[in-house]
């Protein structure tokens, strides 16, 4: 399912089960509070803004009420930088005194918020980032992921090139948790031969080194999850350079609904892993 719809989710089941578990503040004010924190500028901006919108739709189609209460949201931008994100949602915890915090989009900003927001007993909804390392022993009463465990998707990659055949691949993914997570889900199923696991800095927007690598290595694929902005420039470079028409591209994240718009005929022939496309035939989707 696409982001907005699963925000809705979220927003509905919490208006059915929110009474019960509403911290002491939420009892004794008229409202409540959500505090908002996504990447609203940067290379994932266009992430961030689909997650605000789609919690704002999910508010509107609840007439604006959860629990019985109005609701009343509040949006920071974390800017894609750790510390900033910090000082944001301690004004969300301190100044806005939010009941809840929903986000964020990258999973190091996630990592850096978690902490001072379970410590506050705030309930943090992540719509999007699910790093492995808050599976089992790390689960938390206060933390909820909506989406998906990062690795579980990226595991959508390594089994498709596994039944294709291929031998050799190329790993390119940012250098954070996420992409430590899309490595390790890759080889949950792939058993060939990974010839390269490039980890780039986050923000990266020009991949010519890594492309020529690419070309020198010769690989029977490339297989990158390269979110946002990165994946758009990642996608353009690569039909620039030719390297399509001999190595086929694989991806999650990189090729879909939020990049396709700016990556237009250059995404033509490459391929992207996801939980959700346009045409899935569900009510829901339609109805979204």
């Amino acid at each position: 399912m696409n982001k907005q719809f699963k925000l809705a989710t979220f927003a509905a089941l919490m208006s059915a089960t929110a009474m019960p578990a509403l911290s002491q503040s939420a009892v004794a004010q008229e409202k409540i509070k959500v505090g908002v924190i996504v990447s609203l500028s940067g290379a994932g901006a266009v992430l961030g803004q689909q997650a605000r919108d789609g919690f704002n739709l999910a508010v509107k189609d609840l007439g604006g009420k959860m629990g019985g209460k109005d609701v009343e949201v509040v949006v920071v931008d974390d800017e894609l930088k750790p510390d900033v994100a910090v000082t944001k949602v301690k004004g969300l915890l301190e100044r806005d005194k939010v009941d809840f915090v929903v986000g964020p989009i990258f999973s190091n900003i996630l990592q850096a918020i978690h902490k001072p927001v379970i410590e506050n007993k705030t309930f943090l909804i992540s719509p999007n980032a699910g790093p492995s390392s808050y599976a089992g022993k790390e689960c938390n009463p206060y933390f909820y992921v909506t989406s998906y465990q990062n690795d579980q998707i990226h595991q959508i990659l390594g089994n498709v090139a596994q039944k294709r055949g291929y031998k050799k691949i190329y790993l390119m993914t940012p250098n954070y948790q996420a992409g430590k997570d899309f490595v390790a889900g890759v080889k949950m199923d792939f058993k060939g031969d990974i010839i390269e696991e490039s980890f780039i800095p986050l923000g990266t927007l020009d991949f010519q080194a890594e492309l020529s690598k690419i070309a020198s290595m010769k690989p029977d694929a490339v297989l990158t999850f390269m979110p946002g902005g990165m994946g758009v420039n990642l996608v353009k470079q690569y039909k620039q350079a030719g390297l399509l028409d001999r190595i086929p591209f694989l991806s999650t994240f990189t090729v879909d609904e939020s990049t396709l718009p700016a990556q237009q005929d250059a995404a033509i022939g490459m391929f992207g892993g996801s939980n959700w496309a346009p045409t899935l035939d569900t009510a829901q989707n339609k109805r979204c």
